[in-house]
C-alpha cells in the first residue's frame, strides 16, 4: 500500500527490482498525455528509492530520525553524522556522506533509518519490519528494536511461526458443534472446492483469490477442506492469524502495563512472524497456502502480507486465499487501488447454501447424516437423547448452517428440553437458547443467580472486551452494568467460569466469543431487541463497550458491525446500529478509528462529525492520521482523511508570533490538506491551500534555505497539478519550472536522495509541456528525463 515504507531486499536482486519498478512508473508518465494523471499517479503511489524501493511522500507527518542504525553478523553500530561503521557484510560505510564507501549502498532518504547486513539492506521508518544480516527479523516501533524472530531454518519451523497450532473444539457447548473443527460434521464436496484446487495446481494463477458468502455458507469449512487437500499434496497450508490492524502507528507509550498490553505485545510479535516465516520460503522450499479468515476486517494487512510475499520473492511459490462476507469498499480498495493489484483476482467465489447446489434427495441425505452425527456427539456427552423427529427434514435452508442447526436442533429438541415457539424459523436462535440453558446450568452449579439478562450481558462481555489473563476477564466485567451489584468475588468466580465455558483456542486471550459467528451474533441482536428501551440498550452498550482505546474498539466494533449483515430481528440490527453512531461520537478516540478501518464508506457522515467535535482530543487526532498516512490513499477512506487534514490545518494555524518551527507545520498540513482535497474532488480549495502552503515554504526559505528548499519543492510539484487541475497551465508551468530547478540544485549536492524527486518532476514537467503545445521542448525534458533514469538505474 502507498504508505508502506519498508523495503527488505536480498542485495543481489536490490538495483533489478528497484529500476524495473521505476521503470514501469516512469514509461508510464512519459506515455500519458494528462499531467494530472501522471502527477496524481507519483504523488499517491509515491517514487521508489533505486536498490532500497523506499518511498517519498507527497503527504508527510513530518518526523525526522536523529540517527541511523546498522546492524550485522559481526558489529552493531549506531551513525550519527559522517561517523564511520563497519556492516556485517564488511563494508565501510560513511551514512551521512553523499556516497558511501561501497557503491552499492545507498542513503536512506529523511524519515527513515538503515539497517545493513551481510546480504540484505533494509529500510525502517516509525514503526516497520527489517531483516538485518544476522538473518532476524526486526520489528520496530517508534524506531526502536521491539521484537526480534530468527528467520527459520525448517519448514516446519516456518508453519509454527504462520499457522501456529491446531486448535482444539471439544466444547459440550452444543453451539460450538456446528463448528468447522469440531469433528461432528462430514463436509460435503463442493464444486467451488474444485475451482479453488484448481487455481492452485495452476502454476500461473494469481496469487490472492477472495471467497465470498453470508455468515454461515461454509466459507470456512470450505477452505479446512482445502488446506486438506493441499496438505495431501505436499503443501504447507493453514489459517493465518493477523497481526494488530494498527500496528504501525502504535507508539511503545502504548504499550507500559495494564490489562490487554500483554495480549497487544504477543500480537505485535505476529508482525516479525509472519515476515520470518515467508523470507525462509526461498530456503526451505514447499508450496504454501495461506488462508485469511474475516478478510473484510484486515485488508490493510492483507495488502502489506502480499507486499512480503513479493518482497520475498515467492509469488510463484505462495497463495492466499481470503474468506470474507462481503465484497465492498475493503475488496475494492484492495483489488483495484493496491499497488500489486495485478496479482489479486478481481473477482471472488460467490459462495451459496449448499441446499443449492444439491437436489431434495441430497439435501435429505446430507441433513439425515447430520442428525445422526449430532446423536452420537450428544450421547458422548451424556445427553438423554430421546426419539428423535426425522419426519419432516427442510427442503431448503437459507444457508448451509441453518441446514445443519435444524439437524441438530433435533437431536436437542428430543432431550426433553424443547424450543417450539422460540425464534420460529431462525434454528441458530433456538440453538442459543439450548446453549444458555446449559451456561446457566454451570453458573448455578458455581453458586452464581444470575438472572437471563445477566447472564446474556456477561457473555456479551466475552465477544465485545479483549481479555488476556483472568485478572483481565474480571476487570471487563465489572464494565458490564447489569453485572455491578455484584461482589468482586462474585465477578471473579463468573469471570472464572466463563474463560472455562469459552476458552481462546488460539491462545492470543483467555476467552473468546462463542462460536459459530452466527451464534453471537444472534446472541448481540436479540439482547439489543429485547432491551426494554432504545435508552436501556445504549446505556448498557456503551457502559460495555465505550472506550477511548483503538485496538479494544476494534474488537467490539468488528462484532457489532458484522450483526448488521446477520438474519435477526430489524429492531435489533437498528438499534445496533445506532449504538455504533453513539461510540462513535462518545468515543472518538477508539471508535473513528476503528469504524473507519472496518466500514469507512457506511460511517462517513458520522465519523466526519465526530472529527469536527472538539471532544476529539487533537492528540489523538494526530495519531489517527499517522496511521492513515501509513495505511495510503482509499478512496473508501478520502472522505474522511480530508476532514482530518482540515482540523489539523485549523489546529496549527500559527499567530503572529508564532516560531519557524510552527510555521513549518502549518504549511506541512495545508500540503497535505491540498492532496486530500483534491482526492475529494474540491480543485478550488486544493489550489487555495497549497497556494498558501507555497507562500509560507517560501518565506522559510529566506532564513533557513537548507531546512525548507526542499518542502518547497515538494509543495511547487503540488501547486503546478492543482493549477493545471483548474485549467491555469502557463501558472502551473512556471510552479513545475521552479520545482524542476530546486531539486537540480539539491540534487547536485545529494543525488542520493533528491534525483528520484528531480525524476519525477521531470516527467511532470515533461506531460505539462505537451498539454500547452510545446512538443520539442517536451521532448528535451523528457531526454533529460531517461538519461536519468538510465544513472539511476546503474
Amino acid at each position: 500500500m502507498p504508505q508502506l515504507r519498508r523495503v527488505i531486499l536480498i542485495m543481489s536482486l536490490a538495483v533489478a527490482v528497484g529500476g524495473a519498478a521505476w521503470f514501469v512508473i516512469w514509461a508510464w508518465c512519459l506515455n500519458h498525455s494528462d499531467e494530472i494523471a501522471a502527477a496524481s499517479l507519483v504523488i499517491s503511489a509515491g517514487s521508489l528509492l533505486v536498490g532500497l524501493g523506499a518511498r517519498l511522500f507527497p503527504i508527510s507527518d513530518g518526523n525526522q530520525p536523529p540517527k541511523q542504525v546498522i546492524s550485522g553478523k559481526q558489529s552493531i553500530g549506531i551513525a550519527i553524522g559522517n561517523d564511520v561503521v563497519i556492516t556485517g557484510d564488511g563494508n565501510v560505510v560513511e551514512p551521512g556522506s553523499d556516497r558511501p564507501k561501497d557503491p552499492g549502498i545507498t542513503v536512506p532518504p529523511p524519515g527513515g533509518v538503515r539497517v545493513e547486513g551481510d546480504g540484505s539492506i533494509g529500510y525502517a521508518a516509525d514503526n516497520d519490519v527489517v531483516i538485518i544480516g544476522d538473518h532476524n527479523v526486526v520489528l520496530w516501533i517508534d524506531e526502536q528494536d521491539f521484537s526480534t524472530v530468527p528467520i527459520p531454518a525448517s519448514r516446519q519451523e516456518a508453519e509454527r511461526l504462520l499457522f501456529g497450532s491446531t486448535p482444539s473444539a471439544g466444547s459440550a457447548l452444543v453451539g460450538s458443534w456446528l463448528r468447522p473443527n469440531a469433528g461432528v460434521i462430514t463436509p460435503q464436496p463442493r464444486p467451488e472446492q474444485d475451482a479453488i484446487v484448481a487455481w492452485l495446481r495452476s502454476e500461473a494463477g494469481p496469487v490472492v483469490r477472495l471467497v465470498c458468502g453470508a455468515g454461515g455458507q461454509g466459507k470456512t469449512f470450505l477452505a479446512h477442506q482445502v488446506c486438506r487437500t493441499m496438505q495431501a499434496e505436499g503443501w504447507s497450508a493453514g489459517f493465518v492469524g493477523m497481526p494488530p490492524l494498527t500496528w504501525r502507528s502504535l507508539r511503545l507509550t502504548d504499550l507500559p502495563t495494564g490489562p490487554g498490553v500483554a495480549g497487544l505485545r504477543r500480537a505485535l510479535k505476529r508482525v516479525p512472524q509472519i515476515n520470518a516465516a515467508i523470507h525462509a520460503i526461498p530456503t526451505v522450499g514447499g508450496l504454501w497456502l495461506l488462508v485469511i479468515d474475516y478478510a473484510e476486517n484486515t485488508g490493510p494487512l492483507v495488502g502489506e502480507l502480499l507486499e512480503t510475499i513479493v518482497d520475498a520473492g515467492v509469488s510463484d511459490r505462495v497463495r492466499v486465499l481470503l474468506l470474507a462476507r462481503t465484497a465492498e469498499d475493503w475488496w475494492r480498495e484492495l483489488s483495484e487501488e493496491h499497488r500489486l493489484h495485478d496479482l489479486i483476482d478481481p473477482i471472488p467465489i460467490q459462495l451459496s447454501s449448499l441446499t443449492e447446489k444439491l437436489s431434495p434427495q441430497q439435501v435429505e441425505q446430507v441433513w439425515r447424516e447430520a442428525v445422526r452425527a449430532f446423536a452420537f456427539r450428544a450421547r458422548q456427552h451424556h445427553y438423554p437423547v430421546g426419539d428423535v423427529n426425522t419426519d419432516t427434514p427442510p427442503k431448503s435452508a437459507e444457508t448451509t448452517l441453518d441446514l445443519y442447526a435444524d439437524a441438530l436442533l433435533r437431536v436437542l429438541d428430543s432431550t426433553g428440553n424443547s424450543t417450539v415457539g422460540v425464534a420460529d424459523g431462525d434454528p441458530i436462535a433456538r440453538v442459543r437458547v439450548h446453549e444458555m440453558r446449559q451456561v446457566s446450568s454451570r453458573l448455578h452449579a458455581d453458586g452464581l443467580r444470575l438472572s437471563p439478562n445477566q447472564r446474556d450481558w456477561a457473555i456479551a462481555a466475552v465477544a465485545l472486551r479483549p481479555a488476556f489473563s483472568l485478572e483481565d476477564a474480571a476487570a471487563v466485567l465489572e464494565n458490564v452494568r447489569t453485572l455491578q451489584t455484584l461482589a468482586p468475588a462474585e465477578r471473579g468466580k463468573l469471570a472464572q467460569a466463563l474463560v472455562e465455558l469459552y476458552p481462546d483456542d488460539s491462545g492470543e486471550q483467555v476467552w473468546a466469543a462463542p462460536r459459530p459467528d452466527r451464534l453471537i451474533d444472534t446472541h448481540l441482536i436479540t439482547l439489543a431487541d429485547q432491551a426494554v428501551s432504545l435508552h436501556e440498550w445504549l446505556t448498557n452498550i456503551t457502559t460495555l463497550a465505550g472506550t477511548h482505546t483503538r485496538d479494544i474498539a476494534i474488537q467490539a466494533a468488528i462484532v457489532l458491525y458484522r450483526c448488521l449483515s446477520t438474519p435477526g430481528p430489524q429492531r435489533g440490527k437498528d438499534r445496533i446500529r445506532t449504538a455504533l453512531e453513539q461510540l462513535i461520537i462518545s468515543y472518538p478516540a477508539g471508535y473513528v478509528p476503528a469504524l473507519t478501518l472496518v466500514a469507512p464508506e457506511e460511517f462517513t457522515e458520522i465519523i466526519v462529525t465526530a472529527i469536527n467535535d472538539d471532544r476529539y482530543d487533537i492528540n489523538d487526532l494526530i495519531q489517527f492520521n499517522k496511521l492513515l498516512l501509513r495505511l495510503g490513499f482509499a478512496t473508501t477512506r478520502a472522505h474522511i482523511a480530508a476532514a482530518i487534514s482540515q482540523r489539523l490545518e485549523a489546529a496549527t494555524r500559527p499567530g503572529p508570533d508564532a516560531t519557524e518551527e510552527q510555521r513549518a507545520r502549518h504549511a506541512l498540513e495545508l500540503n497535505n490538506l491540498s492532496v486530500r482535497l483534491a482526492e475529494v474532488g474540491r480543485p478550488h480549495e486544493a489550489l487555495a491551500a497549497i497556494e498558501e502552503a507555497v507562500t509560507i515554504r517560501r518565506n522559510l526559505t529566506q532564513t533557513n534555505p537548507d531546512t525548507h528548499l526542499p518542502d518547497l519543492a515538494l509543495s511547487l510539484n503540488n501547486l503546478s497539478s492543482r493549477l493545471s487541475a483548474v485549467g491555469r497551465r502557463q501558472e502551473a508551468l512556471a510552479a513545475i519550472e521552479e520545482a524542476v530547478t530546486i531539486y537540480r540544485d539539491l540534487a547536485r549536492v545529494n543525488p542520493a536522495i533528491y534525483l528520484p524527486h528531480l525524476l519525477r518532476s521531470l516527467v511532470i514537467f515533461a506531460n505539462l509541456l505537451d498539454r500547452i503545445g510545446d512538443t520539442s521542448r517536451a521532448q528535451t525534458i523528457r531526454e533529460e528525463a531517461t538519461a536519468l533514469q538510465r544513472e539511476l538505474n546503474m
